[in-house]
């Protein structure tokens, strides 16, 4: 064998042998260590309890006045119904015609707006001059036979015309005699420390009328206005 095929062949052994190694051989490359995640933080719910939403009741709605059934209007220290203290006495007149109320006429000699109708004891309300329109006084009964049989309205604790002291004091404690005038006394009560609730009773030395209400009236005063003209 000739010199250049000698290294010919020596030269295809070696670059054959370390072709097969490096198709065998192990590889010394250092696998790659997965780098582990952050750590998970579990979550605890808070222990704190949310505000308890609360509701504030609705106010009872005021129940409407039917202008046309006076017998059902409620007599207070404030007014009869629909007639109320501070009130204007033309928009009180115009509201009960336009729903078919009672009429209320205005008195000549004073300043005054009365109201006679079978359905309700005689009924007046008036202004402190000819020149105001705001209600000062109210006052249901006039004391009258003509009223024997007219149903009465009466306050929220069941007093009308025809009942007597002793229930109106049953009804209200703080009742106090605030005056008298001939044959009657008269007894009131100012709940909210303004305005009176009055009560006309005849006294006691006047028979089957003693102690029984003949009037009751609405104001600033514990008394009435004298002859409602005052």
């Amino acid at each position: 064998m000739t010199t250049s095929r000698l290294l010919t062949a020596l030269t295809t052994v070696v670059v054959g042998g370390f072709v097969l190694a490096g198709c065998t051989g192990e590889s010394t490359t250092t696998p790659t260590t997965p780098t582990p995640s952050a750590t998970s933080v579990e979550v605890t719910p808070s222990t704190t309890p949310s505000a308890t939403a609360t509701t504030t009741p609705a106010p009872e709605p005021t129940p409407a006045v039917d202008l046309a059934d006076p017998a059902s209007w409620v007599m207070s220290s404030t007014g009869l119904g629909p007639i109320q203290l501070g009130g204007s006495a033309t928009a009180t007149i115009d509201a009960l015609a336009a729903a078919g109320g009672p009429a209320a006429t205005r008195e000549e000699a004073c300043p005054v707006v009365g109201i006679d109708d079978p359905s309700v004891p005689f009924v007046y309300f008036g202004t402190d001059s000819f020149d105001s329109d705001v209600i000062t006084s109210v006052r249901l009964g006039i004391g009258s036979q003509l009223e024997a049989d007219r149903p009465s309205p009466t306050t929220a604790e069941g007093i009308g015309l025809d009942s007597t002291l002793a229930e109106a004091q049953a009804a209200y404690p703080a009742l106090e005699r605030t005056g008298e005038y001939n044959t009657v006394e008269y007894w009131g009560v100012a709940p909210s420390g303004d305005d009176w609730l009055v009560f006309t009773v005849g006294k006691p030395v006047e028979g089957a009328d003693a102690g029984t209400i003949s009037t009751i009236s609405v104001g600033d005063g514990p008394v009435p206005p004298s002859e409602f003209c005052g």
